[in-house]
């Protein structure tokens, strides 16, 4: 019987973190790492877990299998593209390591959007821009991944152009997810002071 969503979850660990000055895998909120939080939510629901680049010692204490950087500090287009060709499933959901409120609820509510699609991604109207690091993405976007990078494309958003893209608007994931907390990223001091504050109320 299969338990969860047929689904990898790829968690994104090889980030540089220079504006927070340490690594952000191991960074706690409310006296849990933020790694920690996020396999939290996507391991009980994902049929799978892959830990893509970062600390590999430290990572792989965690329990689950770590996929080294291809070309380390070479960004999340580089991270995915490893993930989408390691993953046993043919899709899968794609986080950053420094998203300690991510919502397994929304996960499932993109799951429930994938059919005739190749990517399902959040899209919030304060920035106006998609949030690549929360979103679904098929095996077969592999070719177009591959494509980006092979013409200097190192943005994950620019693998949009070759897939099926479902677009998912602000109203509809506050439906699910009121403050948009699963979009929240510790990048910087302030960032970690403000989830603080947030875990102290909600955990």
């Amino acid at each position: 019987m299969r338990v969860g969503l047929p689904v990898t979850a790829l968690v994104l660990a090889g980030g540089r973190s220079a504006r927070l000055g340490r690594d952000k895998a191991f960074v706690a909120v409310n006296g849990t790492p933020m790694i920690a939080r996020v396999l939290r939510a996507v391991g009980p629901l994902c049929e799978e877990v892959l830990i893509l680049g970062g600390d590999a010692g430290g990572l792989a204490s965690l329990g689950h299998k770590v996929i080294p950087d291809a070309e380390p500090g070479a960004g999340p287009l580089v991270a995915l593209r490893g993930g989408l060709d390691a993953m046993r499933t043919d899709w899968a959901f794609a986080t950053g390591v420094d998203t300690p409120f991510l919502n397994p609820t929304l996960v499932r509510y993109l799951w429930k959007l994938h059919e005739g699609h190749d990517a399902v991604v959040p899209f919030t109207a304060a920035d106006n821009y998609p949030k690549p690091l929360c979103a679904l993405y098929a095996r077969r976007c592999l070719p177009a991944a591959t494509a980006a990078l092979d013409r200097g494309d190192r943005q994950l958003v620019r693998l949009y152009r070759d897939v099926r893209v479902l677009y998912v608007p602000e109203d509809n994931l506050r439906l699910i997810d009121p403050d948009l907390r699963s979009f929240q990223n510790v990048n910087t001091a302030e960032d970690l002071r403000r989830a603080e504050e947030i875990a102290a109320e909600t955990d």
